[in-house]
């Protein structure tokens, strides 16, 4: 009898064990962004056949571990080729101030950032439909500065079509963290869902 008491017990101990160990560690969550979506010139490209569209990725990242993260960094691979810093910035949601290359997330802790990166583009044809849908009075082949579109939660409920473009080639971003007082980094990747 009082072996098959301690057999439960250590199977309780373990599922209770396991299922702390599942929420310990990073949360990460995306979310449809309410801001707004730009169109820019490509300003280095010779040819006029697309144009940048800035879209404000949002991600929810919370430190669920019993440690502090001295470092968190976000790594962007776009079409499978990786994004250099200074071709991104991560906006803290809340304070509005721009994430360096890397900040802190103490335990138990969060950041919404927004992640806008330069190097996603819209070819003329789609740009085309999307001034004429949204009225925006520019010269497509000409203009030199950027139109200010929609919010990003509209803009995919209007076009679907581009954002299935968008998905053809699985996008990712890298969340590389490291415990405080460790040397080792660890790093998950997840999908970007256009």
């Amino acid at each position: 009898m009082n072996s098959t008491r301690i057999i439960i017990l250590f199977l309780i101990f373990i599922t209770i064990y396991s299922c702390k160990n599942q929420e310990s560690g990073l949360i990460f969550k995306q979310n449809i962004s309410n801001e707004f979506v730009y169109i820019t010139p490509d300003r280095y490209s010779e040819s006029r056949d697309s144009l940048k569209i800035d879209i404000p990725l949002e991600f929810y990242i919370k430190n669920n571990s019993n440690t502090n993260y001295d470092f968190v960094e976000t790594t962007f691979f776009i079409d499978k080729k990786y994004v250099y810093l200074g071709n991104y910035e991560n906006i803290d949601k809340n304070t509005k101030e721009i994430r360096g290359e890397d900040w802190e997330i103490p335990k138990g802790k969060d950041n919404t950032i927004t992640s806008r990166i330069e190097q996603l583009y819209i070819d003329m044809e789609d740009a085309k439909k999307v001034f004429k849908k949204y009225a925006v009075n520019k010269e497509i082949e000409s203009f030199r500065d950027s139109a200010k579109i929609v919010s990003y939660k509209e803009f995919r409920k209007d076009f679907p079509e581009i954002i299935k473009k968008m998905e053809k080639v699985p996008d990712t971003i890298q969340i590389t963290t490291r415990d405080n007082g460790k040397k080792n980094y660890e790093f998950r990747r997840f999908k970007i869902n256009w």
